[in-house]
């Protein structure tokens, strides 16, 4: 689904190089978008049909530094769940500086009522899909525009 609407809105380019962002520990985001997460949310058991943990994948098999991964979650725990807008600033900061297009899912907006208040405001990033489970922003690398 987010591959797609990706594909929607910033061409054939988009899919490929997209990151996605989400913390909900109960999808496994790469099936559902076919594209990589920016670090995989904590995890206490598999994902059904899977048969590892995401960490134990990134750690034992492709032998990620566990203090990457720390750094990487901070950064999406401070967007999804910072205290203030300068907080999210510099995570998203840190994340575009991939230079990729970042898809963030917000699963539970009321919860996250502050990042879906920012990412309305922030002039680089815009909702390419809004329903009952939830919202999908892209946001793009490069300097923000003013915002709406």
């Amino acid at each position: 689904m987010v591959a797609d609407l990706v594909h929607q809105h910033v061409g054939d380019d988009g899919p490929q190089r997209l990151v996605v962002l989400g913390e909900d520990p109960g999808i496994h985001f790469p099936t559902l978008t076919r594209r990589p997460l920016y670090v995989p949310p904590t995890q206490e058991r598999p994902h059904p049909g899977v048969g590892e943990k995401a960490e134990d994948i990134l750690k034992i098999v492709k032998g990620y530094d566990m203090a990457v991964l720390a750094g990487r979650r901070a950064s999406v725990a401070a967007l999804f769940d910072g205290e203030d807008d300068f907080a999210r600033a510099r995570s998203v900061a840190r994340i575009l500086a991939l230079g990729r297009p970042v898809a963030v899912v917000v699963i539970d907006e009321p919860r996250h009522a502050a990042l879906v208040r920012w990412l309305a405001g922030e002039g680089r990033s815009r909702r390419i899909y809004a329903g009952y489970d939830g919202s999908v922003w892209l946001v793009a690398p490069g300097p923000a525009s003013p915002g709406p």
